[in-house]
């Protein structure tokens, strides 16, 4: 073994003693309940895309073949582009192949535009990678307290100038905050206000909308075809101005093979298909009010405002117990540790999708229930806490009606 395999070795072996050591785990089909998958509409459960996969295929190439620039950009990508700008109310749209590398080109690239950015302490790692990266310019880099207005309106106080840019997301992958709309508000009068929106876009609101967008002063928003649209890639939406600049400019669309062109048609048919999909939008809202409550009667601690939930437990080796021990029953669950989380908060990450049923969340706190009475310490106390939702605005979720 050589010595950079030596110390690659001594790492891991650290990260194992501290109980935040990590390893890639297959779902097996002997698992009774997903509350692992990203895929909030059950479009990959449920196959639901394949055969428009398989219609473009058959007649598309199925890999980039070079950037985007080079030869690399078919009509297909100018479709999907036109009709992303379209159905979500933006001047221009910009495919990648995946969200993280959207997130990343675009915070990276703009540091040469923004004297100060402020960013939410728990936006995506894409985000802070690329503000740590840079193409050029000394933007002065803040970040605020998780969903915290009050914060972000002190920060914002000691800015002046014209040239401040706003991060934040709106729904939150690992506390399930929705962001609150005072930030957004605030922002958006502030200066160039960009949000994530990868975990509510096409799940939260009817059609399939963003739960902000222009209409509540967002200048660009960052979305995924990696999750309810059940999918490949990752897209900006944004001004013209703005696309053309990181044509130019944003280094992981620029030195990235291209989005293969037959997901890029099939990128069209999905956001057709989701956004009929009110039915399945309208259960995982009540799913996750169901579970929501669910959680607070049995006095568990817990955090969320949609489809994502947080289930805290006492540490890193108490939360990838518990996960080890649901596995054991049947549950898919994934145990969030730091650095994803900050030190000392460790939680379940509990991911909700539209083909659950309320049993499958009734096995799941029953099962939850069993393990923190075989050991309470697991969970560190039995107190319930749903931290921010008081201050957010919850998104518009459609509502079964009796009956349907």
């Amino acid at each position: 073994m050589k010595i950079v395999e030596e110390r690659a070795q001594k790492v891991c072996r650290g990260l194992e003693a501290s109980g935040v050591y990590r390893k890639i785990e297959q779902i097996g089909p002997a698992m009774r309940v997903n509350l692992a998958s990203n895929d909030y509409l059950g479009v990959v459960r449920r196959g639901l895309l394949r055969p428009s996969f398989t219609r473009h295929a058959g007649r598309m190439a199925t890999g980039g073949a070079s950037s985007r620039l080079i030869f690399g950009t078919t009509n297909a990508h100018r479709a999907l582009e036109e009709k992303l700008a379209a159905q979500f109310g933006y001047e221009a749209a910009l495919v990648f192949t995946s969200g993280f590398m959207a997130n990343y080109g675009l915070c990276s690239a703009l540091k040469e535009l923004a004297d100060t950015v402020l960013i939410d302490k728990r936006v995506h790692a894409s985000v802070v990678d690329g503000l740590m990266q840079g193409m050029g310019g000394k933007a002065d880099v803040r970040s605020f307290k998780h969903n915290d207005p009050s914060h972000y309106r002190r920060l914002a106080g000691h800015i002046s100038g014209d040239g401040c840019a706003t991060i934040t997301e709106s729904l939150f992958s690992m506390t399930g905050a929705v962001c609150s709309g005072e930030i957004i508000d605030e922002a958006a009068r502030l200066g160039f206000l960009i949000v994530d929106e990868a975990h509510s876009i096409g799940a939260c609101e009817p059609s399939g909308k963003l739960v902000f967008g222009r209409g509540h002063g967002v200048d660009a928003t960052i979305g995924t075809f990696g999750k309810a649209f059940g999918s490949l890639g990752g897209f900006i939406l944004c001004s013209t101005v703005l696309q053309e600049f990181l044509v130019n400019r944003c280094r992981s669309f620029i030195f990235t093979t291209a989005l293969p062109e037959s997901y890029a048609a099939v990128g069209a048919d999905a956001l057709d298909l989701v956004r009929g999909m009110d039915e399945e939008r309208a259960k995982l809202a009540n799913l996750s009010s169901y579970l929501s409550a669910g959680l607070r009667a049995e006095e568990f601690r817990t955090s969320g405002g949609a489809h994502i939930l947080a289930v805290y437990c006492s540490g890193a080796e108490a939360a990838v117990e518990v996960s080890r021990l649901l596995h054991e029953r049947g549950i898919a669950i994934y145990a969030v540790r730091p650095p994803t989380v900050p030190p000392g908060e460790v939680l379940l990450r509990v991911s909700l999708n539209a083909t659950l049923e309320i049993d499958d969340l009734d096995f799941f706190i029953e099962q939850l229930r069993q393990i923190r009475k075989s050991d309470h310490c697991l969970f560190g106390g039995a107190t319930c806490e749903n931290t921010g939702e008081a201050s957010v605005r919850q998104p518009r979720q459609v509502r079964l009606q009796p009956g349907s």
